[in-house]
């Protein structure tokens, strides 16, 4: 009697000993991402209509087939999605970002006569034994931006479910839940789901990577990098930088005007500069910081026989030392073309002359061709 008690016990710890069993099924990507993803709000929604009546027709098929959907506590998805540190934030289940990332699921299962006696062993040994029962489950995983789908992910995933004294009931769940978001932040790593690039792209937006011609060079001021937006409003920025002068550079924003008509291109301008100088303001507030905002002024020049019309004006710092800064604002084709100098137009007006002729923006897209008609 002894011995079988001893029995049981070794058995007992050497099953605890295997409940801890890593998740061998999770995907591999970078942890460690140089750029943090965007805001994302989390839902769980009904499948597509092709795995819904995939699920329906499995079910019908026989009375020893289930399928159930969704099936698995939300909070699981969200927990991986968190705990990744690769967002700026997951929202949980509320709007109010721009993206959306939704999970879906179709537990499709059949009950076997193996499944049956499992489960009468299990009952038998007061479930001091495990039995585990692994099949399949199809999983979608959609993102959307501002309710437009970008992509959806399909999914085979596989699912574990083991009863036993010794492992929890979710489980199962949470290796699953583990298992399906590490495949879609892989994907999501190695399509660029969340880049500016991939956004417009989806959106048939312009295109700033190929369309956009601008110059390496102006003077000692050398392109240092371009970013894309995750807003086709706000379009792409340039940055020119000098190795001599690391606080001095020159960033260029091309964006699309926001305007169904720009044919008075003197008072959209003045719109938009007012709008800038106002964005200026309030950074500078927000860091409690004093800040003087000289008049604007307006441009007209002649510069290798093209005409550039637009207008400037200039800021100054009030610290220790005042610090000046200019911004210029032009329109070319239905973009606007802003540019923020670190110092004053004195030194700026040259370079600036020396961008515009050799930069090309690209048409209007597709995507504001149709915004604009609808807010016709």
């Amino acid at each position: 009697m002894r011995l079988g008690y001893l029995g049981l016990c070794l058995i007992a710890m050497l099953l605890s000993a295997c409940v801890n069993t890593p998740n061998k099924n999770i995907a591999s990507y970078d942890k460690n991402a140089k750029q943090v993803y965007p805001p994302i709000g989390f839902f769980i929604s009904h499948p597509s209509a092709e795995l819904n009546q995939q699920c329906l027709q499995f079910a019908d098929d026989s009375l020893m087939q289930h399928c159930q959907i969704n099936q698995f506590n939300a909070s699981l998805y969200w927990q991986q999605l968190h705990e990744s540190g690769l967002f700026e934030n997951v929202r949980f289940a509320t709007e109010g970002s721009d993206y959306q990332v939704l999970v879906s699921t179709a537990n499709m299962s059949r009950e076997t006569a193996a499944d049956i006696t499992k489960a009468a062993l299990a009952g038998a040994t007061l479930l001091l034994v495990p039995v585990s029962n692994e099949f399949t489950i199809k999983a979608e995983v959609t993102v959307l931006w501002r309710d437009v789908v970008l992509k959806r992910f399909d999914y085979d995933v596989s699912f574990s479910h083991t009863m036993s004294l010794f492992h929890e009931p979710e489980d199962g769940a949470r290796n699953f839940a583990q298992t399906l978001i590490s495949y879609f932040l892989r994907d999501a790593e190695q399509q660029h789901i969340f880049s500016g690039a991939f956004l417009l792209a989806a959106l048939q937006d312009s295109d700033y990577i190929q369309q956009l011609k601008a110059p390496q060079q102006l003077l000692d001021f050398h392109l240092a990098g371009q970013h894309i937006f995750n807003d086709p409003l706000a379009g792409t920025q340039l940055r020119y930088t000098n190795a001599d002068y690391i606080d001095d550079y020159i960033d260029v924003f091309v964006y699309p005007i926001r305007r169904t008509n720009w044919q008075d291109q003197s008072a959209v301008l003045q719109e938009e500069l007012d709008n800038t100088r106002k964005e200026i303001e309030l950074f500078y507030r927000q860091q409690n910081r004093k800040l003087t905002l000289h008049a604007v002024n307006t441009i007209s020049w002649l510069h290798h026989q093209q005409q550039f019309s637009g207008g400037y004006f200039e800021a100054s710092i009030d610290d220790t030392e005042p610090q000046p800064s200019s911004t210029y604002l032009f329109i070319a084709g239905d973009k606007f073309i802003k540019l923020r100098c670190t110092f004053g137009a004195s030194h700026a007006e040259v370079l600036v002359k020396n961008l515009l002729p050799g930069l090309t923006v690209p048409d209007e897209s597709l995507f504001m061709a149709k915004l604009r008609q609808r807010y016709r």
